[in-house]
């Protein structure tokens, strides 16, 4: 087994180009972004996430041998001190690790899906880790984010997801080709709005696309009027209205809840 190349300077060119990546404009110019700490990093060796470097402390290698071991056979990988990792990771106190990853192309655009989630316009990073973790936890096979989101790749994004990003990663297209898919594959567009039908008796059961707003302004009345059906979740009538996580986080469950206790 290799050993990985040694970094004590905060002047190291890696260290400074590394750092660059907190700014998600260099993400899309590079093709890369950051997974932190070794939950994520798990998570993406697990589904062969490809790795364009890693930057770990001593202590951490100590602590996980057999995934430095991993790791230094699968892409470069540098020792660094505590000093380093604090500058190019993007936590306050990071557990050890800080891996490059690559944007993969095959990430762009729609594939056949059963139970898809589209972002539109969705501009916090928890609301959209959130729903894609119960995308993953709920077995949805689709997620999309329009340009108008908060990047997919953005580090919250990725910690709100709790790791699961790595196996419902949000692909990002545009809106309209992402409906003519869905027309021309039989899904189904459900819009999440207030004033819609309960989500309890719309059938979730065929294949089809939740819509989620933007936290403020909600969908607009253009993507409203291109949708199949606009569901919402009932509530009592002095609460106006649930953030987009948990709305996801509900419509989700109830497509699974439907598909696994009801005849298709």
């Amino acid at each position: 087994m290799t050993s990985p190349f040694l970094i004590t300077s905060l002047q190291n060119p890696m260290v400074k180009a590394t750092r660059e990546l907190h700014r998600m404009s260099e993400c899309k110019a590079r093709g890369e972004f950051l997974v932190e700490g070794t939950h994520q990093v798990v998570e993406a060796v697990a589904v062969c996430w490809p790795f364009r470097s890693v930057f770990w402390t001593n202590s951490w290698a100590e602590k996980q041998p057999a995934l430095a071991a991993r790791l230094l056979n699968q892409t470069e990988c540098y020792c660094v001190g505590d000093g380093v990792l604090d500058r190019i990771a993007t936590t306050q106190t990071p557990d050890g690790v800080v891996a490059v990853a690559e944007i993969q192309p095959s990430m762009e655009g729609p594939k056949l899906f059963t139970l898809g989630v589209f972002f539109d316009a969705v501009q916090d990073p928890g609301n959209m880790g959130t729903v894609v973790r119960a995308a993953a936890a709920a077995g949805a096979d689709g997620v999309f984010a329009s340009s108008e989101c908060v990047h997919p790749f953005h580090p919250k994004v990725i910690r709100a997801s709790a790791g699961l990003w790595f196996r419902s990663p949000p692909r990002s297209i545009d809106r309209d080709e992402l409906f003519r898919f869905c027309r021309s594959n039989g899904i189904r567009i459900l819009a999440a709005a207030a004033g819609g039908g309960s989500y309890w008796e719309t059938d979730l059961i065929q294949p089809c696309l939740l819509v989620l707003g933007n936290e403020g302004a909600g969908l607009s009345e253009s993507v409203l009027g291109l949708a199949d059906d606009v569901l919402s979740v009932p509530m009592n009538t002095d609460v106006e209205s649930l953030n987009v996580a948990m709305t996801g986080t509900l419509l989700l469950y109830e497509a699974r809840r439907q598909r696994h206790t009801r005849p298709a």
